[in-house]
């Protein structure tokens, strides 16, 4: 029998406790690497097969032009005066497809960039996807709530619909949402017949295309809301798409729109294009056309050294940053949700932050943001299963909020 002793515990050596800690956070996070390290074979294909670069022409020659044209609408939007005039009889409709349970109809609308865009871009295209009434599990989806719109906007470099077609055609057998797929000024039909793929020729040209995805798309969504009074808008997009959803809903909510019926799923976005210049896409830039120019300038010093080259072109795709387009206080969406990559080298993770705490200012509730693993490569094939969970995670809130 042992008395009056003391039971002494030996506490533990914090390297063997640490050790053990790291190891498995190097383990959890292994898969979410290997995922994210997809996304240097866009930087090792860049090197081993020639391709054209972002930016060949520089700035731009009307680089001026294009930037007093978004200051135009900023200001506009300050002071009141932006209106919305897209009408029903403004609008071109094609004939109806009818096929596999949904309708399909391609339309064309007079672009409210006109003045600024090319001749093959004057005219914005979507298609309008929706379940045919004799679809009965759909019309029971939407019996007596609102009709969910879902306005899908493009990813840079998608010139074609063919993955938001098929998400928008399950999306209206499954759930009886219809959904518009808009083409982006210098895109598919409306690429410039002297540019390359999707490689835009000038910074002027990226921030044209990002206002005409933005006040197109916003057009189209205070249409739609107009026509009744129960429609309810979804703002979607992959990468410069999500980006471009973000701004564009704080557009309308910026020119007066309901924000009650307006929301955002944002599938791997940032808060503007200048993820561009610092990242993996860093490599498909012509960087030695932007070399020593300040926006439209002449070359003022060809000897620049390349940090202060990015610098200028950051603060040049900075001016479209999602933070310049707050919408009025008490006006905000009703949910915007969204997700991140946890290893992500097109949008670094400072990037998708950054994103986050401006996307914040545009919710009535908190933005609800999930973190996946891997990155932006993973996330492009992932997108038909993550991107189409989001959006009816997204529209289902819309639905118990209304």
């Amino acid at each position: 029998k042992v008395q009056n002793s003391q039971i002494v515990e030996k506490k533990p050596n914090k390297t063997m406790l640490q050790l053990p800690d790291i190891a498995v956070k190097l383990l959890l996070c292994l898969p979410s690497r290997l995922l994210g390290a997809l996304d240097y074979a866009f930087v090792l294909l860049n090197r081993l097969v020639p391709s054209p670069k972002f930016f060949s022409n520089g700035y731009g020659e009307d680089f001026q032009m294009g930037q007093e044209r978004y200051e135009k609408s900023l200001k506009e939007l300050a002071n009141g005066s932006y209106k919305f005039t897209l009408t029903e009889e403004m609008i071109d409709w094609g004939t109806k497809t009818l096929k596999a349970g949904v309708s399909i109809q391609v339309a064309r609308f007079q672009s409210p960039l006109m003045d600024a865009l090319p001749k093959e871009s004057m005219y914005s295209k979507f298609l309008l996807v929706e379940p045919l009434k004799k679809d009965k599990e759909a019309s029971k989806t939407n019996n007596g709530k609102p009709k969910v719109y879902v306005l899908m906007l493009p990813a840079t470099g998608e010139m074609g619909a063919s993955v938001r077609l098929n998400m928008a055609k399950t999306l209206a057998i499954e759930h009886g949402y219809s959904s518009v797929i808009l083409t982006a000024p210098y895109y598919g039909e409306r690429k410039p017949k002297n540019q390359t793929l999707f490689f835009l020729s000038s910074v002027r040209d990226i921030l044209i295309q990002a206002q005409g995805i933005i006040e197109e798309s916003a057009a189209v969504a205070v249409f739609l809301l107009k026509q009744s009074p129960n429609n309810t808008v979804l703002f979607t997009g992959f990468s410069f798409g999500a980006a471009m959803s973000s701004i564009a809903c704080s557009f309308a909510l910026k020119a007066g729109m309901d924000g009650s019926r307006l929301g955002a799923a944002l599938y791997v976005g940032c808060a503007s294009p200048c993820v561009l210049s610092d990242g993996v896409l860093e490599d498909g830039i012509a960087w030695e056309a932007l070399r020593g120019r300040r926006g439209g300038e002449e070359p003022t010093a060809s000897n620049e050294s390349h940090k202060t080259t990015r610098k200028v072109l950051f603060e040049e795709l900075y001016k479209t940053q999602l933070e310049n387009i707050k919408p009025p206080e008490g006006n905000d969406a009703a949910i915007v949700q969204g997700n991140s990559m946890e290893h992500d080298h097109f949008i670094k993770v400072k990037y998708a932050r950054e994103f986050e705490q401006q996307v914040q200012a545009t919710s009535q509730q908190d933005y609800q943001v999930e973190w996946l693993p891997g990155g932006h490569v993973f996330a492009a094939l992932a997108r038909p299963l993550l991107h189409k969970k989001l959006i009816v995670d997204t529209c289902s809130k819309i639905r118990m909020i209304e």
